[in-house]
């Protein structure tokens, strides 16, 4: 049983390291085509930092037990457009089509470094369970007290033996390397205490909602404006 769990550990690092080394690597690539624009450039380099960081809060949360600092940096928008870059390149060699909506326009007090790392682990499977030529959707917006956000793919529809991977991640054990980002994904959402659904669009594929609860002083209002901490002010869509 020690050894089955190491086991798992020393996968779920790899796996956790290369997901963002992989957009990072995408980065590195736009840098040396582009980087002589100043705009380019300044840009490339702050979301390497942010990937770094990631990748640092990965071997952190490792070393107590797959559990996040309490230190965590809050999530802005420029962080969760950043996945949007980092699984371009599965995206393109899939040639998908990228439905992106990202709602949030001030920082968010929650870690992101886990919701990014289980964001991104997400939204590389449905790359991978899409179709060549398919469509992934990503979507993000506050809801009161409350983060929203959404993964959907229109593949075959998530296998029901992977289910427990994402929503029970504390009873399922990923065997063989299946489900493994799933797992990974679940077991983070659950640390942040956020609650996760599995939906079936009749159209097809699988829909993912996360809703994770967040401090008051990030809201929607009712006419879709959202309200900042005290001192700011409201912030266009």
């Amino acid at each position: 049983d020690r050894l089955a769990g190491l086991g798992r550990l020393a996968a779920a690092l790899a796996h956790e390291i290369n997901n963002p080394l992989a957009g990072l690597f995408t980065v590195l690539d736009t840098l040396r085509r582009q980087g002589d624009d100043p705009g380019v450039r300044a840009e490339a380099i702050a979301i390497l930092e942010r990937g770094l960081a990631d990748i640092a809060g990965v071997v952190r949360a490792t070393l107590v037990a797959y559990r996040e600092d309490r230190e965590a940096r809050p999530l802005t928008p420029e962080a969760l457009d950043d996945l949007r870059l980092l699984i371009r390149h599965e995206a393109e060699r899939r040639r998908l089509r990228l439905a992106w909506e990202n709602r949030l326009d001030v920082p968010v007090p929650v870690a992101a470094g886990s919701l990014r790392q289980a964001l991104l682990n997400l939204l590389l499977n449905a790359c991978r369970a899409a179709p060549v030529g398919g469509r992934v959707r990503f979507s993000a917006r506050p809801d009161d007290d409350r983060l929203v956000l959404e993964v959907a793919d229109d593949g075959a529809g998530l296998p029901d033996s992977l289910e427990p991977a994402l929503l029970r991640p504390d009873e399922a054990v990923p065997r063989r390397g299946q489900g493994l980002g799933l797992w990974i994904a679940g077991r983070l959402l659950a640390d942040l205490g956020a609650r996760v659904s599995l939906e079936r669009p009749e159209e097809g594929g699988t829909r993912v909602v996360i809703v994770l609860p967040v401090p008051a002083a990030v809201c929607e209002g009712g006419d879709g404006d959202r309200v900042g901490t005290a001192g700011g002010g409201a912030g266009g869509g």
